[in-house]
This record gives structure tokens, C-alpha cells and sequence, in this order.
């Protein structure tokens, strides 16, 4: 009997594994390469005129994963670490790759997810601070005078949040609304 179970537990997972090639080899699974080679091609055919910056943006992602798929195949990268600005720009990325495919819905989508708006100039006011130090201070001074909205308001200023390590402050939004995003927004 244990020997007829291996089997027919052997020939269960062969099925699956079988069903499961039939899924990625027919369509029903893409691989990275695969999704930003049709990108590429779509962008080439019928967006001629975006697809530099298209094509720009698949080479920072395409850069970033294989570094990322190289820290974990191989003992070259070993130091490897992950800083701020590594983050910040990846979301900038993605942030103008989904504007890029999207470009008929992305804003409406944005705009309709909570404060994203707000995140969203606050995540490229960090990016563009690495470039212009001048801005960093000009969004605290706007943060910092914000009237902060809720059960328990302070008089002005943001609810802050700090890092567990104490290295960088984070902002809570909170309510911030159409007025802060629009400061922040034209400082860009």
C-alpha cells in the first residue's frame, strides 16, 4: 500500500507539473522579460512619440531586479543594501510607468484613492530634494504650518511619525485635502 501511494502520489504531482507547463507555455503566465518586451512593442507601434521615456523606465525596473534577483543568486553582492533614495525613485517609476500605460485613467485613479495625490508630491518633492536641497525645507515650512485636522487637533503642524531608528521623520497625512496637495504640488 505504500508503495501504490508514492505512486499515485507521483503521478499526481507529475499531472500538476504538467498542468502547470501547459499554463506558462499557452499564455495563461507571462515572465518579466515577456510583459516588457510587448510593452516595448506596443509603445514602438502605436506610442512612438512616449516610447523613449517608456523605454527609459523598463531599464531603471529591468536594472533593479535583476540587481535584486542577482543579491539573492549570487555572493557578488553581498553589501548590498537598500537606501531612501533607492525607494523613492522606484515609486517615481512606477508612479510615471503607470501614467505612461494608463494615460486616460491613471489621474482619475490617483485622484480617487484617498490622499494619493498628496503621497504622490511628497514622494517626487523627496526625489527631487536629492537634486535641489532647497526643497526639503520649503515642504517642512508648508508641513510644519498645516493646521492639523481630527478629534484632537494641534494648533498647526502635521502629525509626524518617526522611524524606529530615529534616521528620518515621516508624515502622517491626515485630511490634508486639495489645499495641501496644491502647496506641495507647486513646489514641484
Amino acid at each position: 500500500p505504500l508503495i501504490k501511494g508514492l505512486i499515485d502520489l507521483s503521478q499526481a504531482c507529475g499531472k500538476f507539473v504538467m498542468e502547470f507547463f501547459k499554463l506558462l507555455c499557452f499564455g495563461c503566465f507571462k515572465f518579466f522579460h515577456v510583459v516588457t518586451k510587448e510593452v516595448r512593442d506596443v509603445f514602438g507601434a502605436k506610442r512612438v512619440g512616449e516610447y523613449v521615456a517608456v523605454d527609459s523606465l523598463l531599464k531603471r525596473i529591468e536594472g533593479r531586479r535583476k540587481r535584486r534577483n542577482d543579491f539573492f543568486h549570487s555572493t557578488s553582492l553581498l553589501d548590498l543594501n537598500f537606501h531612501p533614495r533607492d525607494c523613492i525613485e522606484a515609486f517615481c517609476d512606477l508612479l510615471d510607468y503607470g501614467r505612461l500605460l494608463f494615460p486616460a485613467y491613471w489621474q482619475a485613479a490617483v485622484a480617487a484613492t484617498g490622499n494619493m495625490e498628496t503621497c504622490e508630491a511628497i514622494i517626487r518633492l523627496d526625489k527631487k530634494g536629492y537634486g535641489d536641497p532647497g526643497i526639503l525645507p520649503k515642504m517642512n515650512a508648508i508641513l510644519g504650518n498645516w493646521p492639523r485636522r481630527g478629534p484632537s487637533p494641534k494648533a498647526k503642524g502635521c502629525e509626524v511619525a518617526h522611524h524606529a531608528e530615529d534616521i528620518h521623520l515621516r508624515l502622517a497625512i491626515r485630511n490634508g485635502g486639495k489645499d495641501l496637495r496644491d502647496r506641495l504640488c507647486a513646489l514641484l
